[in-house]
């Protein structure tokens, strides 16, 4: 009896102390390199800190901490890095090291293939193709698709001008963006601004309400084996047929392309890729490697065109309300925005007299300054390195605070001001 007694003592002691090493052992990582940073508790990190937005954190503890800050969510270490030429070493001269993105939500066998989350050469050779599509060439050609989009866009908004009544700038915003990216990615005119209860409108808005998936995902930063469960649950809860939705719709576009070639297709994104796809198979009589090794499926065509629709669709309606919002507070600035307008482009607009409008373009850059599209972009580290005095261990998850640095007032005087002439 004694003996079993002393065996489950045992046993209970090192089930304790497995607990007690798994929620402690990573949090020593930054202290060890003598990184500063919040103190982490065990198994969450610093995740109880998350009350407030975490851009808002990022920008209190890189005050508090300085240029390099460690921190963690749940077990995963992140290196909050303000220091503008160390960030500048890491994305040029060491890029090679810090290429690759971490993955912050689940994945399956078709957004694995999503350009953010594809990594090293491959990542290379995919980006090199998506570039493609936005050259000054490319953006040329498909001006006319957008030009029916910005006619209704006016329309809309001068209606509700004209009434003399509080309208929502954001909701047309969204609108036109909608209409923007199904006419230059998937080469579909749907016309949201007039219809909000369009399939295609539904479906998109649907992508950005995760709901309880949020907070599962936030789970699996204390817990990375739940990241399975996370999958179950976007199954089971139809999370996936909204994406399908899109997929659907490019698979049966590139079907009618290819089966109606004598149809002169639109100058969109997905035709872009099907014209490389078919350039890297011409290519395989010449070098068997360059399709075997960096080829372009349909699948893959089809997933970046979704990712297109994620990656823009929010970020391009938010930027274009935020400027409508600091045009309408600021009207002199206005004013000269439409002076020049009204200067540079006489009659239809043009890619040519666009480029002409230097001021405009500097209150875009000054709208997304004061509203960056994404608050931080990250780097995983591949291997260990040293830069600037300051070690940054393997995997470590690496963040640039756009948010912070954008407002921080010893780069950018008054940093809450909207001045275009920064």
């Amino acid at each position: 009896m004694y003996v079993i007694l002393l065996l489950l003592t045992l046993i209970l002691v090192y089930l304790l102390y497995s607990i007690y090493s798994y929620g402690a052992k990573p949090f020593s990582l930054f202290k060890s390199h003598g990184i500063p940073g919040p103190e982490p508790k065990h198994f969450i990190g610093n995740l109880d800190s998350f009350k407030k937005p975490r851009y808002l954190l990022e920008k209190e503890w890189c005050k508090k901490f300085g240029s390099v800050t460690g921190y963690f969510i749940g077990r995963n270490p992140y290196l909050l890095i303000t220091d503008l030429q160390m960030i500048k070493t890491i994305m040029s001269t060491n890029f090679a090291n810090f290429r690759n993105r971490p993955f912050d939500v689940p994945t399956d066998d078709f957004t694995e293939l999503f350009l953010m989350n594809t990594k090293d050469q491959y990542w290379k050779f995919l980006r090199t193709l998506m570039m493609t599509a936005f050259s000054n060439k490319k953006l040329k050609e498909s001006l006319y698709l957008m030009k029916v989009c910005v006619a209704n866009f006016v329309t809309n908004i001068s209606q509700d001008a004209a009434s003399g009544k509080e309208f929502c700038i954001n909701q047309y915003c969204s609108s036109y963006t909608m209409d923007i990216i199904a006419a230059t990615g998937f080469g579909i005119e749907i016309n949201s601004q007039m219809n909000m209860n369009h399939p295609f409108v539904l479906h998109a808005k649907a992508l950005f309400k995760p709901g309880f998936l949020k907070y599962l995902i936030a789970l699996t930063f204390v817990f990375p084996f739940l990241w399975h469960l996370v999958n179950v649950y976007i199954i089971l809860a139809g999370e996936r047929k909204h994406r399908n939705f899109f997929a659907a719709i490019c698979r049966n576009t590139i079907l009618f392309r290819r089966n109606n070639p004598e149809i002169v297709p639109n100058k969109d994104i997905l035709q872009t890729m099907l014209e490389a796809q078919a350039n890297l198979q011409g290519a395989k009589t010449e070098n068997q490697n360059v399709t075997d090794q960096y080829g372009l499926s349909d699948k893959q065509i089809i997933a970046q065109a979704t990712m297109f629709l994620l990656a823009a669709y929010e970020n391009t309606a938010n930027t274009i309300a935020f400027l409508a919002y600091q045009l309408a507070l600021n009207p002199d600035i206005q004013n000269r925005v439409y002076e020049e307008i009204t200067e540079m482009v006489e009659g239809d607009v043009t890619f040519e007299n666009l480029q002409q409008l230097k001021y405009l373009d500097m209150c875009l850059a000054e709208v997304l300054r004061l509203y960056p599209v994404s608050p931080r972009t990250n780097r995983i580290a591949a291997k260990e390195s040293v830069i600037q005095g300051w070690t940054i261990p393997t995997e470590a998850d690496v963040v640039f605070p756009i948010y912070t640095i954008h407002h921080d007032p010893e780069i950018w005087p008054e940093p809450e001001k909207f001045d275009p002439e920064r």
